[in-house]
């Protein structure tokens, strides 16, 4: 994976300016994931390749989020009633 400093000319008018913590990572993540499959782009398997990792890093995400919702006991630990 690129390092972040390789995508800060894409993002901001000023190539040295440090990306804004309080701007959106959904967003910067797009935009990266973008980039790559623009680089890619006359490769189809690398395409392929890369919206199948961007697909199941969602589906794990929502996966987890469910869970996350279902079991309560992720947000209420015993020692905080205690």
């Amino acid at each position: 994976m690129l390092p972040p400093s390789f995508f800060l000319p894409l993002h901001s008018a000023r190539p040295k300016q440090y990306i804004d913590v309080s701007s959106s990572l959904k967003d910067e993540a797009v935009m990266e994931i973008f980039w790559l499959l623009l680089l890619f782009r006359n490769n189809i398997v690398v395409q392929t390749m890369w919206v199948n990792r961007v697909f199941k890093f969602f589906k794990v995400w929502e996966y987890l989020g469910e869970i996350a919702v279902n079991e309560s006991y992720w947000f209420d630990p015993i020692w905080v009633n205690e």
